[in-house]
């Protein structure tokens, strides 16, 4: 199992709210360049569904189903 592996294997078992934590910091820290329009449409996307998730507004899926319906693609 690679170390990217087990990072998302732990990251699963996170609760919905700390999963979606953990992405809104990633997509915070990833050293991409884009315009600065679409950086901005993104984060806010990403903080509007880090609220529905808070909120309980927001139907998660388990990695594991996710996993399972990508790879079935």
């Amino acid at each position: 199992m690679t170390r990217v592996e087990r990072i998302i294997n732990e990251v699963a078992q996170l609760e919905p709210a700390e999963r979606a934590e953990v992405v809104e910091r990633l997509l915070e820290s990833a050293p991409l360049e884009m315009d600065e329009e679409i950086e901005t449409a993104w984060k806010d996307e990403v903080r509007e569904r880090l609220a529905r998730v808070r909120a309980g507004k927001a139907k998660l899926i388990p990695w594991e189903e996710s996993k399972r319906r990508l790879l079935a693609r």
